[in-house]
């Protein structure tokens, strides 16, 4: 007996050896290499950096408006200039037309690179043109036109210019643009209506198309872009005859089309849209 305990022992202790002191390994049976795991078992390969990323992503705020302006419940709202930043709210009513305030100094809630960020306000009302930012008044920036000049322009990262009425005393919509400072940067911002009709011909300027403009049916003329039927439209443009609807944050381009027609496609269909006044144009969606 004695030999055939020392014949046993020296074989698993060749076993043992030739496996590198590992243990067994089992083949590929996944339900029982799932059902057998132990935390000791599991491979460790999270770094400390991977684990930051998944405790930032764990503990960050949800955004408040458009993404382009980066804001949430722990930043300053860049709609809202100077209240968030030691600053008095903007006074409209004095002022020479409803959406500018009186020519005021001191801090203002900007976008930059890396967030909304307490920054320098400048005396430019809103229309006035400019060169950087901090020569804007509070809750507005300096932001490039069409033809390359740079303008003071009022933010809409909530969405909306309801409130908000041109230099000129026309309506403003929201509409994203890049900032002169650092253009590679881009902005909602209140910029005057243009004034057209849905998928009439030759009433807009070249690289530009009529879409709805803001949630009370109102239609401009706005640059055309990359963006196609379906995508998102909160960072850029829509195609020629789509128009961008939705709110912030989830906003996505439709293509525009007549009521009872049959330019949609399969498995599309124009219906009519509370956010389109004339009821013989619609948005092409699902059946």
């Amino acid at each position: 007996m004695l030999g055939g305990t020392l014949v046993v022992a020296a074989l698993l202790g060749a076993l043992v050896s030739s496996s590198g002191g590992c243990s067994l390994q089992i083949g590929p049976d996944l339900e029982r290499l799932d059902a057998s795991a132990t935390p000791e078992d599991v491979p460790t390969a999270t770094t400390s950096s991977d684990a930051s990323v998944a405790t930032d992503a764990a503990t960050k705020l949800p955004l408040r408006g458009s993404p382009l302006c980066q804001a949430n419940g722990a930043t300053c709202f860049p709609d809202e200039g100077a209240i968030e930043c030691g600053g008095t709210p903007t006074n409209t009513a004095d002022a020479g037309y409803p959406d500018a305030g009186p020519a005021q100094l001191g801090d203002t809630c900007r976008v930059t690179l890396s967030g909304p960020s307490c920054g320098s306000a400048g005396a430019s009302r809103d229309g006035s043109e400019c060169k950087v930012s901090s020569d804007c008044g509070a809750g507005s920036d300096c932001v490039l036109r069409a033809d390359g000049m740079a303008q003071c322009r009022r933010y809409c990262c909530a969405g909306t210019c309801s409130n908000v009425g041109s230099p000129s005393g026309g309506a403003t919509f929201c509409d994203v643009v890049q900032l002169a400072e650092e253009s590679s940067v881009k902005v909602p911002v209140c910029l005057p209506v243009k004034a057209c009709k849905l998928l009439g011909n030759g009433q807009c300027m070249n690289g530009e198309t009529c879409a709805v403009a803001a949630e009370d049916g109102t239609t401009s003329c706005v640059p055309t872009g990359p963006a196609r039927s379906g995508e998102s439209c909160d960072e850029t443009h829509c195609n020629d005859g789509l128009t961008c609807v939705g709110k912030p944050g989830a906003r996505r381009c439709f293509q525009l089309c007549r009521v009872g027609g049959s330019t949609c496609g399969a498995d599309l269909t124009c219906k009519t849209s509370s956010l389109i006044k004339d009821t013989t144009i619609g948005l092409c969606q699902p059946r």
